[in-house]
Formats: structure tokens, C-alpha cells, sequence
């Protein structure tokens, strides 16, 4: 006998109770049941299933399951479009392209775009990504996402996350900006812990060349004021 949507709903609820317990295994458990349960009884479209399909999405986000968290975006993503024509234009569908788009970077999940799972999706991609490339909001993902392959000890995925944002800030914000030599160290941490000592020495030639022209800046404006 199905399960009624309200028992789906109690279910869901019982997956935040775990995740605020810090009991993630159960409380995926719980988000998924929820999901799939709603997704068989009221159908993929129904806002109670897309909203448990949205939660499950950014809790293996936060988990560090970023293979399985893009399939939902993905899925959530598309589901959305084609339900209302309208919504790739609203403030939620750019958010949670910004989440497909930070999730592309993931080199796990590269495979992903390369077999077209996200085909549905390129043209709006391709329309959006510059944009998003560009904001300070998505460098930070970026960082964010290395800090938790770095907790996990995956240093060299880190230092992907890293790259990527330091890139990035060299461009928009020039190579020798202070966030732009954050990124630089947090890439000199994981050379360091992969024992890169070739790379790293020329990464430190290159932070002290920018540090040196942001002191003799600093000073000159002192002196100017």
C-alpha cells in the first residue's frame, strides 16, 4: 500500500530532524524516501516533490556528494523549465544554474556534461555563464568547495576548486588584487601537502613580486596624502 503524502511529508520532516542531529546517513535516507515516495504518488512536477528533490539536491551539496547532488540540480533544473516556460527568468532558476555551473567545475562530475546529460540545459548555460563567471558570488562557491575537498584531505581536487577561482579573480580582478593572492595561497597550501616543491617556490616568487608592488602603492599613497 502507497504511502500518503502527508506520511511523505512527516517523512521529510524526520530528515531535517536528522541532519540537525548530525545524523546525515539517516537523514539522506529520509530525503530520499520522501522524494521518491512524492515522485510516485503525485508525480515529478508537483511542488511537494520538486521541494523535496530541491532539499536533497543542496544537502548532498553539503555533504560533499557533488556527483549525485548535479543529477538533481539537473533534474530540478529542467523539471522547473518545462513546467512553467517562464521560470528560466526568475532570481530561482539563476541560482540554481549558479549551483550547476559552480558543480560543473567538480572534475567528477565533468563526465556528466561531457555525455550530454546536461544537453537540455547548454543553450541556457551558455547564455548565463559569462555572467556568472563573473560574480564575486560564484568565486567564493569556488573557494568554498575547495575548503571542503581540503577538509576531506582530497587535496588535489582542492586545488582544482582553488585554480579555478584564482583564475578567475586574475581576470576580473587582476592578478595582483588581495583576494586574487588568497586564492594563491590556499593553492600553496595543497602544493605544499602534495609535496609540489617546484611549482610552489614559483608560486611564492609570484606572491612576494605582488605583495612588494601592494606595499610600495600603499606607501606612495601615504606619502601623496
Amino acid at each position: 500500500m502507497p504511502e500518503a503524502p502527508i506520511t511523505l511529508g512527516l517523512v521529510f520532516n524526520l530528515g531535517l530532524v536528522f541532519q540537525k542531529m548530525g545524523d546525515l546517513s539517516e537523514a539522506e535516507i529520509q530525503y530520499r524516501k520522501s522524494f521518491k515516495g512524492r515522485e510516485k504518488i503525485l508525480g515529478l512536477t508537483h511542488d511537494d516533490t520538486l521541494t523535496s528533490l530541491e532539499k536533497l539536491a543542496y544537502f548532498l551539496k553539503e555533504k560533499g556528494d557533488f556527483d549525485e547532488s548535479l543529477k538533481s540540480f539537473n533534474t530540478l533544473l529542467e523539471t522547473k523549465s518545462q513546467k512553467d516556460p517562464d521560470f528560466s527568468n526568475t532570481r530561482e532558476s539563476h541560482h540554481i544554474l549558479k549551483e550547476i555551473i559552480t558543480l560543473r567545475d567538480y572534475p567528477w562530475a565533468i563526465g556528466y556534461i561531457d555525455r550530454g546529460v546536461c544537453s537540455p540545459l547548454s543553450m541556457l548555460i551558455n547564455a548565463e555563464i559569462k555572467h556568472t563567471c563573473d560574480s564575486p558570488e560564484f568565486e567564493e562557491s569556488l573557494m568554498n568547495m575547495g575548503r571542503q575537498m581540503e577538509n576531506k584531505g582530497d587535496y588535489l581536487h582542492a586545488e582544482g576548486f582553488y585554480r579555478r577561482a584564482f583564475e578567475i579573480r586574475s581576470r576580473r580582478l587582476g592578478p595582483d588584487h588581495r583576494l586574487t593572492l588568497t586564492s594563491a595561497t590556499h593553492i600553496g597550501y595543497m602544493l605544499r601537502e602534495r609535496e609540489e616543491f617546484e611549482e610552489l617556490e614559483s608560486l611564492y616568487r609570484y606572491e612576494f613580486e605582488s605583495h612588494k608592488k601592494l606595499l610600495v602603492n600603499f606607501i606612495r599613497i601615504q606619502f601623496i596624502v
